[in-house]
């Protein structure tokens, strides 16, 4: 009756794994939906105290930053953790077989910029210290936690490169990428080294303070440690949008907004894709199908062309 989230998952797992029928990588996409999204809420909870309201509560936060898909996904596995509670006479209730469905099927709304408001934005954010971390996410599209966790180690300014390999997430814990397809290395232009280049001046400059932390980051905060993207929100965020006279967004619109002016550029779902980490192109259709330009013709004018 003692028994924690977080332990139970890891006897939930054990018993996966004898079971020969399961894929290795189903068994990492389960340890990782445990890792990334389970365990960072109900890790320390008893297994016996997890209610409905608390799960419905962890989806209302989970469908705030993740697609559908992974909302999902993460729903699916809770409910066949605590479905093994129940069999093994720990709980007589699931409480993930009460979410409210209509949760999984409201995504975040979008709001990416346009080209104009993106500049407005990076032409305001000139001023801000981490002006290199937002020029970065704006030209990568990489997630808030993945640019957070960099080190310069992760950087290849010779080569114009970046491996995205970790992540940091709310609660200013490392881990893994959110899916296999998140650990990559991505090409960078000369603009964005320029920019990282200056970074690493200023980081180095930083790092002579007596009371400074060299952890080697690119994206410190003052005194060397990892920089908390909940205070990025509040000081920087907010403030770079006020000042640049634009509405309210997210962080995460600006992930949006490279995929949506990107696409709308290259018409390049599959490159796009890659670049995000997503962990199938499905998901970027899903999201950014509609920002593809409209073409002129018609299937029945291009197939008449075709054949003659």
């Amino acid at each position: 009756n003692k028994m924690t989230v977080s332990d139970y998952a890891q006897q939930y797992l054990a018993t996966k794994k004898d079971i020969k029928k399961i894929a290795d990588k189903s068994i990492d996409g389960y340890e990782r939906e445990i890792r990334l999204r389970i365990n960072p809420t109900f890790a320390d909870t008893k297994v016996r105290d997890v209610s409905t309201k608390m799960a419905n509560e962890w989806v209302r936060k989970l469908i705030k930053t993740e697609t559908s898909y992974s909302v999902k996904k993460a729903i699916k596995i809770a409910r066949s953790i605590f479905a093994k509670a129940i069999s093994d006479d720990l709980i007589v209730k699931n409480p993930f077989d009460s979410v409210a469905e209509d949760y999984t099927h409201k995504s975040k709304e979008m709001n990416p910029f346009t080209a104009i408001e993106l500049n407005m934005f990076l032409i305001s954010a000139e001023q801000d210290p981490f002006y290199a971390y937002w020029y970065l996410l704006a030209h990568t599209g990489i997630r808030r936690g993945e640019g957070l966790a960099l080190t310069w180690n992760d950087i290849d300014l010779t080569n114009k490169t970046i491996s995205i390999n970790k992540t940091l997430n709310e609660k200013m814990v490392l881990s893994s990428p959110k899916t296999e397809e998140s650990d990559r290395v991505l090409n960078i232009s000369d603009d964005l080294v320029e920019v990282l280049e200056k970074q690493r001046i200023k980081t180095l400059e930083m790092s002579l303070n007596e009371h400074y932390e060299d952890n080697n980051l690119a994206f410190p905060n003052v005194i060397g440690r990892y920089m908390s993207a909940t205070n990025l929100i509040k000081r920087n965020f907010a403030f770079i949008l006020k000042r640049a006279g634009l509405k309210d967004r997210t962080i995460h619109d600006l992930r949006h907004t490279f995929a949506s002016l990107y696409i709308n550029s290259t018409k390049d779902i599959a490159g796009c894709s890659t670049f995000l980490g997503h962990s199938k192109m499905s998901i970027t259709l899903d999201y950014y199908t509609k920002y593809l330009p409209t073409e002129n013709e018609s299937p029945a004018k291009v197939m008449s062309e075709i054949i003659k």
